[in-house]
């Protein structure tokens, strides 16, 4: 992603994702986790202002990510 996206666009695009998964249910196969090309905690270390990766907001534990302290 080549454009500069604020932390409220961000989390407000997380928030809407996370809005229209479906529940879990334990009878369901669990999805195959993509391993991630960065670190966990990568999104807490980029410089305020920075772009976020594209695949980061494809992924399940980018709040996580975000909020992480090294």
């Amino acid at each position: 992603m080549s454009a500069d996206v604020p932390l409220d666009e961000v989390l407000e695009k997380v928030k809407q994702a996370i809005s229209k998964q479906s529940p879990d249910n334990s009878n369901k196969v669990e999805k195959k986790q993509v391993k991630c090309p960065h670190s966990f905690g990568y999104l807490s270390t980029l410089p305020e202002g920075s772009s976020l990766p594209e695949e980061c907001f494809l992924c399940q534990k980018v709040v996580e990510c975000l909020v992480t302290s090294k």
